[in-house]
């Protein structure tokens, strides 16, 4: 009669301590709930090794997306964007505005080149020994007007170069950034009462 009583007593206290066991977190314990062969561990273990990159190359491959450096377009729309202007919009992503700015550069040469010979022609004109020479005055003016809107517009195309390079730089940077990122799926193991579960996450 006695052991009869002890072996009801002893039922409900051994199932308390089977259902510790089942519902304890997986953390708790240093072996896993799971086999080794699970999916569920291999996916996550496959994730996690996917996501924490070891070498340097690994490390350094999101730098190669970040698309084009401020710095570097202020440096190239300096030097050769002097004598090429719209260098630093080309590296910019901004060929358009390159091109233009290549136009205007050049227009800018012929027009001064044009003044230049114009005012050569008028100052070889004049005779300061002849008292009828009144002076090509119209060819002077000409020329002077036209190298002075050449050097203007010269120097208009390379300082927009200068200022706008890093500009469109960083929105270029931001823009594939953006598109890198947006729409990603990322799968990543995560630690749950019942053991090691996979998350899916979406990024938009």
């Amino acid at each position: 009669m006695v052991n009869s009583v002890r072996l009801r007593g002893a039922g409900p206290a051994l199932g308390l301590v089977l259902a510790c066991f089942a519902y304890c977190p997986a953390y708790a314990f240093p072996h896993s709930p799971y086999p080794a062969d699970s999916p569920s561990l291999l996916l996550a273990a496959a994730d996690t090794s996917a996501a924490a990159p070891t070498t340097d190359e690994q490390v350094h491959a999101p730098a190669a997306n970040q698309g084009p450096s401020p710095g570097t377009a202020s440096g190239l729309a300096f030097f050769p964007g002097v004598l090429a202007h719209g260098t630093g919009h080309f590296y910019a992503g901004r060929p358009v505005t390159g091109a233009l700015l290549v136009v205007a550069e050049a227009l800018g040469v012929y027009l001064a080149y044009t003044g230049a010979m114009d005012i050569r022609r008028g100052l070889e004109a004049f005779d300061p020994d002849d008292p009828t020479f009144e002076g090509d005055t119209g060819t002077l003016s000409q020329g002077i007007g036209l190298a002075a809107g050449g050097a203007m517009i010269f120097l208009t195309s390379w300082f927009f170069d200068l200022s706008g390079a890093p500009i469109a730089a960083g929105e270029e940077a931001a823009k594939r950034q953006a598109a890198a990122t947006a729409g990603r799926t990322q799968v990543r193991p995560a630690l749950t009462p019942g053991g090691v579960a996979v998350v899916l996450e979406r990024t938009f």
